[in-house]
């Protein structure tokens, strides 16, 4: 890890404004215009000037950077179900450049049933839920620093995965049954390392102590 120079506070002014719109029975949605600009950020680079055979980082100071975007959450209810979800849009220059360390666009959500069955006696919450992001660079895991740097390889193609999940609760038993990555599909949230494959999980724990 090197430096080019001394290294100073990097500093924040963030500015936000939106509206919530819905009723404590049929749930609520959120939008909202964010700006942030970072001044002096700390930014660790690729640098390979070492024998390592990882590669190293430089830390510096990076020119400011702007961030501009929407957000949007929605939280509704009808009946046994629910439908949630959050879907962002941003939008980063630093230097007259383009920025794509994030995705421009991304979101998740889900659709979930819950209701107590059985004369009231047991729980039951299941549902789908899933994520997207657009082709983005991201960042590169660097496992000697135990810390991210910008990635200066290929960028991530498009992410989505969807899960199905079920809990039961029963007395003091919580049940749980999740099918992850439905479709089986292989994607990256950093380079080299894929997001999680096809797998079942299940299991019951029990509450002893409340």
């Amino acid at each position: 890890v090197v430096r080019t120079g001394p290294i100073v506070a990097e500093h924040h002014t963030v500015a936000e404004a939106g509206a919530t719109f819905g009723t404590s029975e049929t749930g609520t949605v959120r939008l909202a215009l964010f700006h942030r600009t970072v001044a002096d950020p700390i930014t660790f680079s690729p640098y390979n000037g070492t024998a390592s055979p990882f590669p190293g980082a430089v830390i510096a100071n990076g020119p400011s950077i702007n961030s501009s975007g929407i957000t949007a959450h929605l939280d509704v209810r009808f009946w046994s179900f629910s439908l949630e979800g959050n879907l962002e849009y941003l939008l980063q220059k630093s230097g007259g450049t383009t920025l794509q360390a994030f995705p421009k666009l991304s979101g998740n959500g889900g659709l979930f049933f819950r209701r107590k069955l059985v004369n009231d006696k047991m729980e039951l919450k299941t549902g789908f839920k899933g994520r997207f992001a657009l082709p983005y660079v991201g960042s590169l895991f660097n496992p000697e620093m135990i810390a991210y740097v910008a990635n200066a390889g290929i960028p991530l193609g498009t992410s989505a995965s969807a899960d199905f999940f079920l809990i039961g609760h029963i007395g003091d038993a919580y049940i749980h049954f999740i099918w992850e990555n439905l479709a089986g599909i292989r994607y990256y949230g950093t380079p080299y390392y894929p997001g999680g494959e096809r797998a079942i999980r299940f299991g019951i724990s029990w509450e002893f102590l409340n």
